[in-house]
């Protein structure tokens, strides 16, 4: 989605309201610096372009069986399933209709999982995964929806891709790479049933080395294009199992709901430190003609106000786990300047102040202008419901 789409999408959505051109710009050209550093990371290295030498033998070792990743690669973090919903390979017309469930799962990994984060909207269900191997960060994605149409990705419309052919389960596939200064992204798209596409994506973030240090490439010849590869991505395709699914719900009960309120979308995440796992994430609701969006930590939060306005709720995730390279901080969102995720969230910077529900876990709620007494009254009436760090214990379905 370019920052013209998202320009007209928030112009739409304050047509009734004066606009603060500038502010408004801000706004997305912020959201648009996250995604960058997301995407390039630290360094920018040279690309290799190995992957295409590797495709044909590839496609014959892996074959078309179901499930298949190597069995030397690392098993995901367990995320708990919905005991009685059917998975994608059963039901693909039941994918994007439930927000608390994601109708597959994804069992292992190439190289260990820093972060994994999941949501779950209408039409479409997606899982990232943050890795490292050495001192490369490597991002992972499975995208599932409904339809043929694409959906929104970090594949850059100004790169022209490489496409080559694969197999995935018996089903032909089409595999996309766009090469890049710091490497190379790839994307394997396939259709496993009629009107269902499944794409997963291994994306070169960027090393981790530090500025100022040289970075591996430079002293030891090894960068991100030596990682990311056709093997590992084919691989990872064959880890995504569509007769799984994976809940996507909150350690709490929503006991106010406005009139008309339904639930839109559902995200989670989940930190893997040295210290423990850290759990957050989020419910948005639709309540009559404005959007709130509740979220939860299971992490102590450092709360910093924002300048006019209530106290400011966190901002998309909680503190990122040490083994991450950290970034100076972005300057706040102008006041009042709300728009609508891609991902089903929304980014606003209007947001109640932090309450603790229970011990070890704090909840918040995000909203749009004028939304601030409806949002304080979703916010204090949850009502814990299960462990915070004890995911299969928390409800099928937080709202009510």
């Amino acid at each position: 989605m370019t920052i013209e789409d998202r320009l007209t999408g928030v112009l739409h959505e304050r047509a009734d309201r004066p606009v603060d051109a500038d502010a408004l710009l801000a706004t997305v050209l912020t959201e648009g610096r996250a995604r960058r550093r997301r995407r390039h990371g630290v360094y920018a290295v040279a690309c290799a372009g190995l992957a295409g030498l590797m495709a044909a033998s590839l496609v014959a070792a892996l074959g078309p069986d179901r499930g298949l990743a190597p069995s030397s690669w690392d098993t995901m973090p367990v995320l708990p399933g919905v005991a009685g919903e059917p998975g994608a390979a059963d039901r693909p017309d039941l994918v994007g209709t439930d927000p608390n469930v994601l109708r597959f799962a994804v069992v292992s990994a190439p190289w260990p999982a820093q972060m994994v984060d999941w949501s779950a909207r209408e039409g479409v269900e997606e899982l990232k995964v943050d890795m490292t191997v050495g001192e490369i960060l490597v991002s992972g994605s499975v995208q599932v929806w409904r339809g043929t149409d694409p959906v929104d990705s970090n594949d850059n419309p100004a790169v022209s891709n490489e496409t080559s052919s694969a197999v995935v389960d018996g089903h032909p596939a089409v595999v996309e790479r766009e090469p890049q200064p710091w490497g190379l992204n790839q994307w394997l798209t396939w259709h496993p049933e009629d009107g269902l596409t499944v794409r997963v994506g291994l994306l070169a973030n960027g090393l981790t080395t530090m500025p100022g240090s040289p970075s591996p490439d430079q002293t030891t010849g090894f960068g991100v294009a030596d990682v990311v590869g056709l093997a590992e991505l084919v691989g990872f395709a064959h880890a995504v199992r569509l007769d799984r699914t994976t809940a996507c719900s909150a350690p709490f009960r929503v006991t106010y709901v406005p009139a008309d309120g339904r639930l839109l979308s559902c995200f989670g995440r989940l930190y893997m430190t040295a210290t423990g796992d850290t759990r957050d994430g989020g419910l948005l609701l639709a309540t009559r003609d404005r959007l709130v969006q509740v979220g939860f930590t299971t992490a102590p939060v450092d709360w910093v106000s924002r300048g006019p306005g209530p106290e400011a709720g966190p901002p998309s995730g909680s503190t990122a786990p040490p083994q991450t390279p950290t970034v100076p901080p972005e300057p706040p969102l102008p006041t009042g300047v709300t728009a609508t995720e891609s991902t089903g969230g929304i980014i606003a910077n209007l947001s109640t102040k932090p309450r603790t529900v229970t011990t070890g876990l704090t909840a918040w709620a995000s909203y749009q202008v004028d939304g601030e007494t409806e949002a304080a009254a979703i916010v204090n009436g949850l009502a814990s419901a299960g462990a915070p760090d004890a995911p299969t214990t928390w409800p099928r379905n937080p709202l009510g």
